[in-house]
Order: structure tokens, then sequence, then C-alpha cells
């Protein structure tokens, strides 16, 4: 049965998807402090846990490192193992963002080995962005590869545009015989953000066709698409996703 806490956490991560990045870190501190007043260390292992995994999402190691530990924590006491594996591949992607890319890689592997077929569509995305900025390009694509059977057969598809996109900028770092394939794999991931309304995705799949139309000297159309998504948004110009987004936009405007 889920807590308020529960209910408050799934509408901080709806929140995320839908474009409003900082009302969802406001409606996960409400999650957590309702679930803190239950006293029971089982929810409040899983709304940790589901608090790291949205601050991955908006692409902050510090916060997903303090929730993935509190989650850890609560989850061992308790005996969740579930939480306290997706807790662990929280801290690898940490440690990967903060620069050991071997190490992190290495933890959120260890999921992945252990669950196969069961490995979570978000976990692969993780991972297979993490080798891709390890330069273990064949790896990372055959991993982001596992997640499209994984998404047809449970048919949860939150991450489905995310997968498309990861997919894109692996193929192209190898190389300019790729570019057609990764377009269309951004393409994809657009068209399938906005069938969702899902806006961040939107965002971060709009941000990587722009660059590739940038390499292909195609800066109009460029300079044509990011404006529309990037205005779109009212809060969250702190985060990563728009951090990238305006930079990109400064660039095609000088």
């Amino acid at each position: 049965m889920f807590s308020q806490g529960h209910y408050r956490m799934q509408s901080a991560y709806n929140l995320w998807f839908l474009g409003y990045p900082d009302h969802a870190v406001e409606r996960a501190g409400i999650a957590t402090a309702l679930t803190q007043k239950s006293a029971s260390k089982h929810m409040l292992s899983e709304v940790h846990y589901w608090a790291a995994a949205l601050y991955e999402l908006r692409r902050e190691p510090d916060h997903v490192r303090a929730r993935a530990e509190a989650a850890l924590a609560a989850a061992s006491e308790v005996g969740n193992r579930v939480i306290r594996f997706l807790s662990e591949c929280s801290l690898g992607w940490a440690d990967a963002m903060a620069g050991d890319l071997e190490g992190g890689i290495a933890q959120m592997g260890r999921w992945h080995s252990r669950r196969a077929d069961n490995t979570p569509v978000w976990v692969l995305c993780q991972l297979a962005d993490c080798l891709c900025r390890m330069g273990r390009i064949d790896e990372g694509l055959s991993t982001i590869k596992e997640s499209f059977p994984i998404i047809e057969r449970t048919g949860g598809r939150l991450f489905e545009s995310e997968a498309h996109r990861l997919k894109g900028e692996l193929l192209l770092n190898q190389g300019a015989s790729k570019l057609a394939q990764a377009e269309q794999s951004f393409r994809c991931a657009i068209e399938i953000s906005r069938r969702q309304k899902a806006k961040s995705w939107e965002l971060r799949a709009t941000t990587s066709l722009a660059r590739l139309l940038v390499k292909q000297s195609k800066r109009d159309e460029a300079r044509a698409m990011l404006p529309e998504i990037y205005n779109w948004f009212t809060e969250g110009f702190a985060t990563a996703d728009l951090k990238d987004a305006k930079a990109l936009l400064d660039e095609l405007n000088n």
C-alpha cells in the first residue's frame, strides 16, 4: 500500500518530466517530510532512493550522493535488497560524475550483471551515458540497445525518449558515417517526448539535435528549434540541462 509520501514522490517525478524541475524538488521535500513522520524505515528507504533518482535527472551528483547514502542506510537496516542495489547504482553514478568513471561504471554494472534482463531502463541509460563519457562506445551502444526490448515488454516508456537520445550520442561518437543514424535517433527522441508532453526530455533531445545540426552547418535550423523549447521553461534555469541549452543558444546567436 502506497503512503502519502509515495504519492507525493510520484507527483514530483511527473513534475520533472512535464518541465517543472524546481517544483519537482519542492514536492520531493514534502514527500520526505511526510514519510519521516510515518517512522517507517522501509518507506523512507524508497522515498530517499527516488529522491536520489530525481536528482540524477537534474544531474546534481552531490544531492544524489546524500540521498542515495540515506536510502542505502535505511534499506540495509530493513533488508530492502532492491532499494539497496539501486542506491548503490546511484552512488556509482555520483562517483562517475565526480571523475571516477571507471569505479562508477563498475558499481553500476554490478546490478546489470546480477539482474540481466531485469535491469531498469533508467540504470541502463545512466550506465550507457557513463560508458560514452569514458569512450567505451561499443559497450555503451550494446547497453542502450538492451533497453528497447525491455520497454516493449514492460510497456514502461518513461525513459524511452532518453534511450533514443543516448543511442544518438553514442552513434555520433562512432564517426561521420553514423551522423544520419544519430540524427534519426535524436528526432525520434523529440517525437516521443512531444507525444508524452515530457518537456524536460524534449529539451535534452532538442539540444542534442541542435549540436549535431551545427556540426552539419545547419545553424539556421538549430537556431529555429532550440529557442522554442528553451523559452517554454519558466523555472529550473540553474539546472544542467537548461544551462547547456542556454550556452548553445548563446553560441548560435554570436
